[in-house]
């Protein structure tokens, strides 16, 4: 058996009109046993769209909504990364410190990536954080005054209330420093 890539151009197509399309061409459709297993998300949403279709949420508005969302998700990216630049300084030991007043200049998705970014980097990690979690850091960061130091995602961060500091947590090993967002 030799290798191949798999493309699925299909999938933007209501299923109805496929299976149409595949009996009259006298075919019967195949059916995958896991498009009807409830214990896939995809199966639950697909199970809640005629009632989503009620409520003028159809497959066209919502795939119209991801597009603008990944316009958005590109936007805020990009402007994370320029931030990054801008704001993050590393010393030696690749701590990380960044103005405050930068990071509360910032619009709050903006500033919420470059925090994750600056996690990441920092702590090594590999995976995408909770975003509940850096939405919380933000937050506690943007308060007036210090914050005492708080561990998150492999780092402890800090601020005196004019700089943002994040080291790694001890015995942590080094990371390896991101090279994009």
């Amino acid at each position: 058996i030799e290798e191949c890539d798999v493309f699925r151009p299909l999938l933007g197509i209501d299923p109805d009109d496929l299976d149409n399309i595949v009996l009259e061409a006298g075919l019967s459709p195949v059916r995958d046993p896991s498009n009807s297993d409830r214990h896939y998300e995809r199966v639950r949403w697909r199970q809640v769209m005629p009632e989503l279709a009620e409520l003028g949420l159809d497959l066209r508005r919502l795939g119209d909504f991801a597009a603008r969302m990944a316009d958005a998700d590109a936007l805020i990216t990009a402007s994370a990364e320029s931030a990054f630049a801008a704001l993050v300084h590393f010393g030696e030991t690749q701590n990380a410190e960044m103005p405050r007043a930068g990071l509360a200049a910032l619009n709050r998705a903006v500033a919420v990536r470059l925090l994750s970014r600056v996690l990441r980097t920092v702590g090594g990690e590999r995976k995408p954080h909770a975003l509940g979690a850096v939405e919380a850091l933000h937050a506690r960061l943007l308060q007036p005054g210090e914050m005492r130091p708080m561990t998150l995602h492999g780092c402890l961060v800090a601020s005196d209330g004019i700089t943002i500091s994040v080291r790694r947590e001890g015995a942590r090993s080094r990371p390896i420093l991101a090279t994009a967002g």
